[in-house]
């Protein structure tokens, strides 16, 4: 999405610091116990090599499409387990949901509402919750 000169630096920036607040959580540790539940599952499908079944405590998991584990677990295979390499696909879809957010309101609208439709997506979700670390 480039920026043109009419449109405005502002809105430019307002949708870099969209990106970078969605990005912010990226080195975060992972929460409990709902991230951590699913993290260990995409870890369990990389050491067992087993994409097909999901397991948690040894027992099948049946509560979720396989779709997030399945890029969970690449992006373990990848990059090794660490909490960026957990989130790393969720936010790449995200901002894959807002250039497509762009694309569709360019066609629809002209490119300042485009930007705008793009920061709005990017700024209402942000999916990745940073909390305080407790002792």
């Amino acid at each position: 999405m480039n920026c043109p000169r009419n449109d405005g630096a502002w809105l430019c920036l307002a949708l870099g610091l969209a990106a970078l607040a969605n990005a912010s959580g990226m080195f975060v540790t992972i929460l409990e116990p709902d991230s951590a539940l699913y993290a260990t599952i995409a870890k369990t499908m990389v050491e067992r090599h087993d994409f097909v079944n999901l397991f948690s405590a040894g027992q099948d998991w049946l509560d979720k499409p396989h779709l997030p584990f399945w890029l969970s677990a690449i992006s373990f295979s990848i990059f090794g387990f660490s909490a960026w390499a957990y989130r790393l696909p969720a936010l790449l879809l995200v901002f894959v949901a807002a250039f497509y957010t762009y694309l569709f309101a360019r066609i629809l609208y002209d490119r300042r509402i485009a930007l705008v439709a793009a920061i709005i997506f990017l700024s209402a979700l942000h999916i990745i919750v940073v909390r305080p670390k407790t002792s």
